[in-house]
């Protein structure tokens, strides 16, 4: 027969550092197992941080495609902080051009009343002329009507002077005539008594 086996049976010792060193080695592989989950699922969200296009491929996903995309929004994030000055400048320009543009509306609008105020102005003005030469034309006309019957008023009174004082000088001097005469006739009359009187 053949000898027979000794089982050697040994007492487990349970030491503290084993046992811490078997509690890191199953947290260390929860949080694997806990990180590769987090970036399974949400894989379009995280696979361009940290360089996790590198890893694509535990994911099941194609690592050049990833590296390719993730490269491509590299480059435009990189050209984009390098444009974005550039771009802030521009905003600055167009903003200026804005406001240069609404000054420029503003000025405009501005002159286009005034020129607007202006007319109304010089039409308002050139009606008001219109009607006050109207009115000193009416005047002048009164004016003038009236030294025209004034002077034909003056020389019909000097006609009717003169007719009647030609009458009227007439009828006294042929009254005055009238009168001498019979002054003459009645001496006549009073020397021809005398001389009878005196006879």
């Amino acid at each position: 027969m053949p000898p027979k086996l000794k089982y050697i049976y040994l007492e487990p010792k349970i030491k503290a550092s084993s046992v811490f060193l078997v509690i890191s080695i199953v947290l260390i592989f929860a949080f694997i197992i806990l990180k590769w989950n987090y970036i399974y699922v949400n894989w379009e969200d995280v696979k361009c941080k940290n360089n996790n296009f590198y890893i694509a491929p535990i994911f099941g996903k194609d690592s050049e495609k990833t590296f390719l995309e993730c490269t491509k929004k590299l480059e435009t994030d990189i050209i984009d902080a390098e444009i974005a000055p550039l771009n802030r400048k521009i905003n600055n320009i167009d903003s200026h051009i804005v406001s240069v543009k609404n000054k420029l509306d503003e000025t405009i609008n501005t002159t286009t009343d005034i020129n607007s105020n202006s007319n109304k102005n010089i039409l308002n003005l050139t009606t008001t002329i219109q009607q006050n030469i109207m009115n000193v034309k009416n005047a002048l006309s009164k004016i003038l009507g009236s030294i025209v019957l004034s002077t034909y008023m003056t020389n019909g009174v000097i006609q009717s002077s003169q007719n009647l004082g030609n009458n009227v000088l007439n009828d006294v001097v042929n009254k005055f005539s009238q009168a001498e005469t019979a002054q003459q006739m009645a001496e006549n009359t009073k020397g021809t008594y005398n001389s009878i009187i005196d006879r």
